[in-house]
């Protein structure tokens, strides 16, 4: 298999945001005596505000609109291979959904907001061809069996999950005559980079 690291470069109005609530994860950490002593500490109020500003930075690099951009072109680049792209918040796979079909792709969506019975059957009408994209969030990193898929693309993943990473990676190293290729897309100069 090939893999492919896609970066992009946020804006200034988005990078100062981001570098602003980092500074304040940074300020968090360090007055709670370290992120293990806060997680573990019975201080839910610190806990709480550390995690959600934890949660503020993963949803700004994670559903980056250019990364929509990527999303786009890598599907348009691989319309004819079977394909899955993986996103960790429903938001972003919504708005890659509406971006393909603007420009006459067709996909399936797969994660937790939509019915358990949707979701079979979106995974039953990939399997039978009548999508080659599917757009997941964590709903499909383990437990459910897929066709031989050809491309992955990983648009935002969980920095801390080296398993999270192998499951997706699992998804698309199938036995078959053709290489496959994971692309993984990640904000430069952000967390992301760090897994990348």
């Amino acid at each position: 298999f090939d893999f492919v690291n896609i970066s992009v470069v946020m804006d200034t109005e988005a990078y100062e945001i981001y570098d602003r609530v980092s500074s304040e994860i940074k300020n968090i950490i360090k007055s709670g005596g370290g992120y293990e002593k806060i997680m573990s500490s019975d201080n839910t109020a610190l806990k709480n505000k550390m995690l959600m500003k934890m949660n503020t930075r993963k949803q700004l690099y994670s559903n980056y609109e250019r990364k929509i951009d990527v999303a786009k072109l890598l599907c348009e680049q691989h319309k004819d291979d079977k394909v899955i792209v993986f996103n960790s918040f429903n938001k972003q796979t919504n708005a890659i959904y509406w971006n393909l079909l603007e420009c006459g792709l067709k996909s399936c969506v797969i994660h937790s907001a939509i019915e358990k019975e949707k979701r079979q059957q979106n995974i039953i009408d990939y399997r039978k061809d009548k999508f080659n994209i599917m757009l997941v969030s964590k709903v499909l990193d383990e437990g459910y069996n897929l066709p031989s898929i050809d491309v992955g693309s990983i648009m935002a993943g969980d920095r801390s999950s080296k398993k999270q990473i192998i499951q997706r990676l699992g998804r698309i190293l199938r036995k078959k005559n053709k290489k496959s290729t994971l692309y993984q897309v990640y904000c430069k100069g952000t967390v992301e980079e760090d897994t990348a």
